[in-house]
This record gives structure tokens, C-alpha cells and sequence, in this order.
């Protein structure tokens, strides 16, 4: 029974501190230029299993959809900064009802009461710009230290940093260099282990890496080298950790930090375009939104747009769910075991156990 009781409030600990993966290099755009200013482009999605609201950043039209998630209708529309902000990022800290979203050209961060669906704008310059302003792109919320991390994009790559705010004063606690222009950042709220792609150079030579960071002390533990990393998220139930490559899913050991397996994806590195990853803990089922190119250069033709499921128990694909359009982003309530896609004009919520489809339009 003890041992019952214990798994219980583990499980109820890391839905609690369940966080989403800001992706920004979905099918609909690229990796070096995440933004369709001709389009409202719905950029990333992330859910709040508490309130089961789930928002959807909407670049272009410099807004964040709100959904109910029970009713799957729309419950408001909120405006974030000024024009032209390029809302990108986001995250949800299920704690606090607070929404995180990074403003791509304004180099600032969006706050939404969640309770409210009103919107701050907290003034966040990042990176060495002759403006002081950066890109802040990847955002991920640690709802136990009420910790929000924003990483940076530089295009040169040479100088980007994971930045650590208060989530009370929004005052940055400190800054951690990762490299790269990358995107991908994660929370393990039972380890306090905060996980975010991004490059070193040894020897001379560039290499990707997860940056493994104490949470904490704000101090890098290790870089773990992987090739073509895009996206990552934790399992906080079995302390395991997924990074999403160009044409893979990497197994990491939390405890370890070494490398268990490696589960490929669909098609070559090529003629694969996958761009978001995220985890149910409870079903330990992984969904990766993605496309499948023919051609190469600027006119392939985007042939394919789908979420792949990978079991995180047998580390294997289980299946495919094709969508109506290119996938931008991914999440999922692991209280009512549905998945939201964020595609280039709806989103659709696929039923995690019928696999049934229901789709709605963005504002």
C-alpha cells in the first residue's frame, strides 16, 4: 500500500510539473528561419492538465489562442506586446496559471493570467545584438522553484544562453552558455535538472549537445553530444529523457546520463522533417509532429504531415496519425490523454487511446 501511495503522488507530482517544448522548427518553417510573416502560423502549443486550457502562440497576428480542452472550443483570443512581437515560444507553469511566451522579434517574454487570460509583457533583452536584443525562442517552466528558463537564438551561434527568471520578480537569477542557435529546452521538477539542446566546440569543431544543467546551482553537469539535436523533453516518472534529431528520438538514462537507445524516425535525414516532441508519463507514449520531403532545396514538395508515436516502454513505433496540415507543434494532457497538434492553419486533438480526430480552427 505505502509503495501504492507512493507512485500515486509521484505520478501526481510530474503532471503537476509538466512542461511544453517550445518548437520552433516545425514543417511549416525552418530551422534558421522560424517565421512566416505572411501567415498566422500557429508556432508551438503547450496545456495546462489542471485547468485544461491549452494555447496555441499565434506568429503573424502576435496573439495566444486559448482552448478548453473539455469542450474543445475556443474561451479567448489574447494580444501579447506590441505588433510585430512574433509570439513563438511558450509554456505553462500548472502551479502558478501562469503562460510563458517568448516574443521572437521584440526579445521580450509574455506572462497570461491563466486565471484571467489578460497579458504582461516582462522587458527580457538577451543576447549581444548592437540592440541588446536577442531572439528568445525555447521556454520551459519549473512549477516546485517557480523557475521559468528562456533560451536564447542567435543567428551567428556563437553566444546564446539559457537564461533562468524568477517566476515572482521575472529578475534573471543567471545565465548559462549552451551555443548554437537552438531551441530546445526541458524540466524535470523531481530532479530539479534542467535539459536544453545546443553546441560546444572541441578541438576546433563544432558539436551538437544536450546541455545538462543543475537546477539548483545554475551549474552545467555535462554536455552529451548529439548529432542534429532539435527538441527535448523529460519523463519525470522514470527519470528518463528524449532528444529529438533529424531523423530520431535519443534515449538518455536521467540518472546516468548515457545514452540507452536510439529509435529512428521515418525516411532519411534528407527527406525527414521532424520538429516537436512531446511525452504522455502516465501511457509513456512519445509523439513526434513531423513531415516527409520530396526533393530537396527550397521547392521540395511537402508530401507527408503526421504525428509519429513511439512507446517510451519498448522504445519502438507504434504508429502514425495523419493530419490535415504541417505540424508546428506538439503537446499532450496526461489527465484526459489527448494530443494537440499545432499545424499551420488548425489545430487538431487526437483521442490517445481511439486515435479519433477532431479539428478547429485558430484565430
Amino acid at each position: 500500500m505505502n509503495a501504492l501511495k507512493g507512485t500515486t503522488r509521484t505520478i501526481a507530482v510530474a503532471l503537476i510539473g509538466l512542461t511544453s517544448l517550445a518548437v520552433l522548427t516545425g514543417c511549416g518553417s525552418t530551422a534558421t528561419t522560424p517565421l512566416k510573416p505572411e501567415a498566422v502560423t500557429p508556432m508551438a502549443i503547450a496545456v495546462n492538465p489542471t485547468t485544461h486550457r491549452f494555447y496555441v502562440p499565434n506568429g503573424g497576428a502576435d496573439t495566444v489562442s486559448v482552448f478548453d480542452d473539455t469542450t474543445n472550443s475556443t474561451e479567448a483570443t489574447v494580444s501579447v506586446d506590441p505588433d510585430g512581437v512574433w509570439p513563438t515560444g511558450i509554456a505553462v507553469n500548472a502551479v502558478t496559471n501562469n503562460v510563458y511566451v517568448t516574443d521572437y522579434t521584440s526579445g521580450n517574454l509574455s506572462v497570461i493570467d491563466g486565471a484571467t487570460n489578460s497579458a504582461n509583457t516582462i522587458q527580457f533583452s538577451t543576447g549581444n545584438y548592437p540592440n541588446g536584443v536577442g531572439h528568445p525562442l525555447g521556454v520551459a517552466s519549473n512549477s516546485v522553484t517557480n523557475r521559468v528558463y528562456v533560451l536564447d537564438w542567435l543567428t551567428d551561434g556563437t553566444a546564446n544562453n539559457l537564461y533562468v527568471l524568477d517566476g515572482t520578480t521575472y529578475k534573471v537569477d543567471a545565465q548559462i552558455p549552451v551555443g548554437g542557435s537552438q531551441t530546445g529546452v526541458a524540466v524535470n521538477t523531481l530532479t530539479n535538472t534542467v535539459y536544453a539542446t545546443g553546441q560546444t566546440t572541441v578541438a576546433g569543431v563544432s558539436q551538437d549537445v544536450l546541455a545538462v544543467i543543475n537546477g539548483s546551482e545554475n551549474t552545467l553537469v555535462q554536455n552529451i553530444a548529439i548529432t542534429g539535436n532539435m527538441g527535448v523533453v523529460a519523463d519525470e516518472i522514470t527519470n528518463t529523457v528524449y532528444v529529438l534529431t533529424n531523423n530520431a528520438v535519443v534515449v538518455i538514462n536521467g540518472s546516468t546520463n548515457q545514452v540507452t537507445a536510439t529509435i529512428p524516425l521515418g525516411g532519411t535525414p534528407v527527406g525527414n522533417r521532424p520538429g516537436a516532441i512531446a511525452i504522455n508519463p502516465v501511457t509513456q507514449m512519445i509523439y513526434v509532429a513531423m513531415c516527409l520531403v520530396d526533393g530537396n532545396g527550397p521547392n521540395a514538395y511537402l508530401n507527408d504531415h503526421s504525428i509519429t508515436m513511439i512507446s517510451g516502454v519498448s522504445n519502438t513505433v507504434t504508429g502514425i496519425v495523419v493530419l490535415p496540415d504541417f505540424p508546428n507543434g506538439v503537446t499532450v494532457d496526461p489527465t484526459t490523454n489527448l494530443i494537440y497538434a499545432a499545424e499551420d492553419s488548425e489545430t487538431t486533438v487526437i483521442n490517445g487511446t481511439t486515435l479519433a480526430l477532431t479539428h478547429m480552427p485558430v484565430n
